[in-house]
C-alpha cells in the first residue's frame, strides 16, 4: 500500500516548479518524514482523513485530504 500525505514543503525538491510552494501541482509526498500533519495510522480506513485513489493496475494508493 503506497500513502502520500501533505508535503510540509521541506523537501530538496521545494525548490522546484512543481512544488506547491512556487505554484506548482505537487502538494504531496510518500516519505513521512516530510509529512505536514503525520500522525502514526494502524489503519488507514475509509471515514479516515484519506481518499483511495487505487486501480486495478496498480497497487493501494492512499492520498491525505487537507481540511
Amino acid at each position: 500500500m503506497k500513502i502520500s500525505y501533505i508535503c510540509n514543503c521541506q523537501m530538496p525538491c521545494s525548490s522546484s516548479v512543481g512544488c506547491t510552494k512556487n505554484g506548482g501541482p505537487c502538494s504531496h509526498t510518500s516519505d513521512v518524514n516530510f509529512a505536514k500533519n503525520y500522525k502514526e495510522v494502524l489503519l488507514v480506513m475509509e471515514d479516515s482523513n484519506f481518499v483511495d485513489l487505487s486501480n486495478g493496475f496498480d497497487s493501494s494508493r492512499y492520498y491525505e485530504v487537507e481540511k
